[in-house]
């Protein structure tokens, strides 16, 4: 029986789903696969299956209570409203429960393979073209605008400032990481205070760009070197395009090779119009790096003396605003993890499979 971690939980959840349930939820929507049922769940992600050649069925088992389905419809119908973004289309969203219990939701699978498995396949003049049609779509994605910061859904989630919505999530990050011991509780008014240095540059983003939330080479899809579709979006929030940013600098997010087409094609100078500076995208990998410590099962236990390093270095970048701007990015650190390590990203951290721990 396999079993997968829930971010939000911090528990592992029953993620075993044979494929004639997915038969049984494609037969509950007047659906015929048309070709066998093929599983292609990633490590740690929820499960997933390829019905034939006509659909994809995902199920939300990393984390049942959330309507991770539900923000995916909504943020879909902002793309396809405000782009001409290449997207799935949505059959059938379920959440009742019967047929597996999970929400799932169904959509029309289509052509291409994912960026992540086409890139060693490719030669040197492809990697650049696919490479730029992939910063083009982000780029796409962050000219999309919500009516609010944060949650796309839920009021609750929702604020009227990004650093209001920062805050609030800086805070849970922060007191769930000192109740499992993984913090000192010294910590959490040294976070804030970081927070309040840093509101002048979070005040800056004041509109709501949609926010990928879990943006990677494998939530792309080619076919040869054209981009056929943008997966994903379940994840996403309006706020800081910077909150991305803090994921594609790091280790797989952009394939090696890759990140100088990436950036020609998102245009760093977009990036810098929008405010992204270096010392809000080092806070993002921090706060990142805070949930995990709040909630990751096999997170250090005890303190954790190398996040307070971090802080360190964090409050010093923010007493030095010359070199907290990201003028270019820092591409020379993006190199091969080595003895099957991660690679490391802009600000040296590594996220490994068992340890998380600041470099």
């Amino acid at each position: 029986m396999r079993y997968r971690w829930s971010a939000q939980t911090g528990a592992l959840v029953r993620a075993e789903i044979a494929p004639a349930v997915v038969e049984d939820a494609l037969a509950k929507h007047g659906l015929n696969p048309g070709g066998p049922v093929v599983e292609v769940t990633r490590a740690g992600g929820d499960a997933r299956f390829l019905a034939g050649e006509r659909y994809v069925v995902e199920f939300n088992s990393t984390n049942p209570s959330a309507r991770e389905f539900v923000r995916f419809a909504r943020a879909h119908a902002l793309v396809s409203a405000q782009t001409r973004l290449p997207l799935p289309p949505i059959v059938a969203i379920d959440g009742d429960r019967d047929v597996a219990p999970f929400e799932f939701c169904i959509t029309a699978r289509l052509p291409g393979i994912d960026g992540e498995t086409v890139w060693p396949r490719l030669g040197l003049r492809e990697r650049t073209e696919v490479g730029k049609a992939a910063g083009e779509a982000l780029a796409t994605l962050h000219g999309v605008t919500a009516a609010r910061f944060g949650d796309l859904l839920d009021p609750r989630g929702q604020r009227d400032t990004w650093f209001d919505y920062i805050a609030d999530r800086t805070g849970a990050a922060l007191r769930g990481a000192i109740d499992s011991g993984r913090l000192e509780p010294a910590n959490e008014a040294r976070g804030r205070a970081i927070l309040e240095r840093l509101k002048p540059y979070l005040d800056r983003v004041r509109t709501a760009h949609l926010v990928h939330g879990a943006f990677r080479f494998s939530e792309t899809l080619f076919t040869g070197t054209r981009l056929s579709g943008v997966l994903g979006l379940r994840h996403s929030l309006g706020g800081d395009p910077g909150m991305d940013f803090s994921l594609v600098l790091q280790a797989n997010a952009v394939p090696l090779g890759g990140p100088l087409p990436f950036w020609a094609g998102y245009d760093r100078a977009r990036w810098r119009d929008r405010g992204a500076d270096r010392i809000k995208v080092l806070f993002y990998r921090y706060l990142f790096v805070l949930e995990l410590l709040a909630g990751h099962p096999q997170a250090p236990a005890g303190p954790c003396r190398r996040w307070e390093r971090a802080v360190r270095s964090l409050q010093a970048a923010a007493a030095h605003r010359e070199e907290a701007l990201l003028r270019t990015p820092r591409l020379r650190t993006w190199r091969a993890g080595r003895k099957g390590l991660p690679a490391r990203g802009i600000a040296g951290e590594t996220i490994g499979p068992r340890r998380i721990h600041l470099l």
